[in-house]
């Protein structure tokens, strides 16, 4: 849980501020008119209201299941900032600091039903729910920021569908669009190659071992360590006597 932590720590940082692009340049473009400001202000609020509405949500599905005790996944919590750092990541600096709090609130939501739903009704291999997260959450808020975005919070870019000028929505999800074919042809150019070479899935028994065990020794480790432990403390315990007879004998 330390390790998750941390690393959701670092990864907070490196959303900031909230744009894929130089963030110095950025700062110096347009620091004057506090664009930078409004996407770190924009960040922060989309990750916090992801977290908030993803807490809620595990604690009434943990009552749905019969839980004794209201309980909060960590690993959860963690996931639900990352979701609202993704959303916010193509609207921070084209929103109001309101409409990233309805985007952090949506997105969160969305992602928690979208995973129960996968939980329970797909069968895919989605590693750390990268996919549900990042690309699913990045589909939210791009289609999103051409629903939320308004010259009033950036005089740089057109207003969007709710405020009169709904071509942007169709802008965004054409965007959208594009970017998934373009990821799937490159994907599926890198790792086709691969399946039909090297391989690109470890086998089935050494899934359920674990790769901590076959791949990174860990477990074998541990292990060592615990067959060690009772030769050491056997030696202490010989030692111990020892030294108390020598003091014995000396005084």
């Amino acid at each position: 849980m330390s390790l998750i932590s941390l690393s959701i720590f670092l990864e907070f940082f490196r959303f900031f501020p909230a744009v894929d692009c130089d963030y110095k340049l950025l700062i110096v473009r347009f620091s004057f008119l506090g664009i930078a400001a409004l996407a770190v202000v924009n960040t922060n609020t989309a990750a916090a209201s992801s977290m908030v509405i993803w807490v809620v949500l595990d604690i009434i599905v943990g009552k749905f299941r019969n839980r004794n005790v209201s309980t909060v996944s960590i690993p959860g919590a963690c996931s639900a900032i990352v979701v609202g750092l993704v959303v916010i990541t193509p609207g921070a600096g084209y929103v109001q600091p309101g409409y990233a709090l309805l985007m952090g609130l949506i997105g969160g939501a969305g992602i928690f039903l979208f995973l129960l739903g996968k939980k329970y009704f797909l069968r895919v291999d989605d590693t750390l729910d990268v996919f549900s997260c990042h690309g699913v959450g990045g589909f939210i808020g791009t289609v999103l920021t051409g629903l939320f975005c308004q010259r009033d919070a950036n005089n740089n870019i057109n207003n969007g569908a709710f405020f009169g000028r709904p071509i942007q929505l169709w802008y965004q999800m054409a965007a959208t669009l594009v970017a998934i074919v373009f990821s799937s042809v490159c994907t599926a150019a890198i790792l086709l190659p691969m399946h039909l070479t090297i391989g690109i899935r470890i086998n089935r028994l050494d899934q359920i071992r674990g790769l901590d065990n076959t791949t990174h020794g860990v477990i074998i480790e541990e292990q060592a360590i615990q067959q060690v432990k009772p030769s050491i403390l056997r030696q202490k315990q010989t030692v111990q006597p020892t030294a108390k007879m020598a003091v014995e004998t000396v005084f």
